[in-house]
């Protein structure tokens, strides 16, 4: 066989394929196609799965199994989340999704040093937390942009350094 003849062959069985592939895939995301557990999960979903773009039937079957796979405790968790979100205002679930996006907009890097600066204010006794969070609270929103603003422009020693100083100022008053 001479290559024209062999590319010729490839197309045609590619071209025979794709929609066996295209149809599979449907037939997966189809509702009757999902596993009872699933559907028990989605139910909410089942009057208007059919209309839905394959795309969120995607996401949901993922988020399904992954809630399949979760402990009692972290469902839990999330449940005791899920209703804290449905308590919030619309104002308030707009201000959390700007900062989750700007929180994927990091670089791996930033985001670890933003999860250990998390857990350090976590660690701390709850007295301290609060103290600092009214102290926060205290500050002028033009003055928390300031302070803001100046620590994102600094060089990481800077930073180091500036961070020495608070706590340096801090022991002194304490």
């Amino acid at each position: 066989m001479n290559k024209q003849t062999i590319f010729i062959f490839v197309f045609i069985l590619l071209s025979l394929l794709t929609p066996l592939t295209v149809f599979a895939q449907d037939d997966l995301l189809r509702w009757q196609s999902l596993d009872e557990k699933t559907q028990q999960t989605l139910k909410q979903f089942e009057p208007r799965w059919q209309d839905m773009p394959e795309a969120q039937k995607q996401k949901l079957i993922k988020g399904a199994q992954r809630w399949k796979d979760m402990s009692a405790d972290e469902k839990a968790t999330m449940k005791k989340r899920f209703k804290q979100w449905k308590s919030l205002s619309a104002e308030e679930k707009k201000i959390l999704r700007t900062r989750l996006q700007h929180f994927k907009s990091l670089t791996p890097e930033q985001r670890q040093q933003l999860r250990k600066k998390q857990q350090w204010f976590k660690d701390l006794p709850v007295a301290k937390q609060k103290k600092l969070k009214q102290r926060w609270k205290n500050i002028s929103p033009e003055k928390r942009a300031e302070i803001r603003n100046r620590v994102r422009s600094m060089t990481p020693q800077e930073r180091h350094r500036y961070k020495q100083k608070i706590r340096n100022r801090q022991l002194h008053r304490n």
